[in-house]
């Protein structure tokens, strides 16, 4: 069941699905991510650990204040665990839906026959905002629940 308003097909999303595929496969992303490795990368252990090395690289700074790379790394790389993972599809979300007047567009996964959608661009200012270290994992466990279907753990 796709979702009302969201882009899974334009010319943008396809080419952002090639890049995080490529970010992955090629093993740019441990080079890339602080805390990153090739193992297992998105069990719960390392998600903890990979979210805990973002939030003392980054320390007290808003994700604006980012560099554009190492931003977009920790979206392709969370985003395409959540593709692979659970079957999911990258899509593109007007600013409408992320907030309206004042939002900007960002990225998201959706999933084919389901009504959930897990939106990539707030995964890193939500784990500035709880600072727990485990709110990617838990994202995972929740989407892998919702869904009935194994995945992080």
């Amino acid at each position: 069941m796709a979702i009302p308003g969201v882009d899974a097909y334009s010319d943008p999303v396809l080419r952002y699905r090639v890049r995080a595929r490529a970010f992955i496969d090629s093993g740019e992303f441990a080079k890339l991510l602080p805390g990153a490795s090739t193992g297992d990368p998105w069990d719960t252990k390392h998600l903890n650990r990979l979210e805990q090395a973002f939030l003392t690289t980054v320390g007290d700074e808003d994700t604006d204040m980012m560099s554009e790379d190492l931003r977009a790394g920790y979206e392709m790389f969370l985003g395409e665990g959540l593709v692979r993972l659970f079957g999911g599809e990258w899509v593109f979300l007007p600013a409408e839906m992320l907030g309206g007047e004042g939002a900007t567009p960002g990225l998201g996964v959706q999933y084919p026959g389901a009504e959930h959608l897990d939106v990539v661009t707030s995964m890193l200012p939500l784990a500035l905002k709880f600072r727990t270290g485990r709110w990617w994992s838990s994202a995972f466990i929740t989407t892998s629940e919702l869904l009935g279907r194994s995945g992080s753990q």
